[in-house]
């Protein structure tokens, strides 16, 4: 027998990849510009499926990842490290910044015994970052949702649609200023990828938009 396939990691690409995006990318936002974009490479992303009525789901979830799950509709709980969004009664997805083998490894032997599903999806899915004063503005002309301030607000995701592709909207949470600009990331499939990204870029022209390092 053989002894089977490592991965090289230095192959690996990101969905954006062939784009240039890190060649274009710019520090931080142009003087003048309404809008911000970039990629955020390799996040690490496990869709966890439980029961919100059993404690020992809920303790072991706590204790391998830290964050409380939300159990209300829209939530979010954790910060830009781990981030655990409510998709669902009995769905949430757990967001980090890489690393999504190890987090759904250690999900797993947390929750043994526990009725539950643990699935790594990071490879399958990309994440754009839209930033600035005028960002929700480039959203609203293709999300369908009312994403006004009043409805949807820091720390709130929902899944829905942009410029008809399926999506996860996430809006983040600002821990200095309620009156801080609104940032938002949204994450897709990664075969829609190069189409929300141009669409996005596209929409957001007529602002002035500025791609930056993810």
């Amino acid at each position: 027998m053989g002894s089977g396939c490592v991965p090289n990691d230095f192959l690996r690409q990101s969905p954006l990849a062939h784009l240039g995006i890190e060649r274009r990318a710019a520090p931080t936002r142009a003087d003048g510009a309404g809008v911000s974009m970039a990629e955020l490479p390799f996040r690490a992303m496990v869709a966890l499926r439980g029961r919100s009525d059993d404690p020992r789901f809920l303790s072991a979830v706590k204790q391998a990842q830290g964050p409380d799950l939300p159990l209300e509709a829209g939530l979010t709980s954790g910060d830009e490290n781990l981030r655990l969004l409510w998709l669902g009664p009995d769905e949430w997805w757990a967001v980090a910044r890489d690393g999504g083998p190890e987090l759904a490894a250690k999900l797993k032997d947390a929750l043994q015994g526990v009725r539950s599903s643990v699935v790594d999806v990071s490879e399958a899915h990309a994440t754009i970052e839209i930033a600035g004063p005028r960002s929700r503005d480039v959203l609203m002309k293709g999300c369908p949702l009312d994403l006004h301030s009043r409805l949807f607000g820091p720390g709130q995701c929902t899944r829905s649609l942009i410029a008809k592709a399926e999506c996860t909207l996430l809006q983040l949470a600002d821990e200095q200023s309620a009156e801080a600009e609104p940032a938002y990331q949204l994450i897709v499939r990664r075969s829609f990828a190069e189409y929300v990204w141009c669409w996005l870029e596209d929409a957001a022209r007529e602002y002035g938009v500025t791609v930056v390092a993810g």
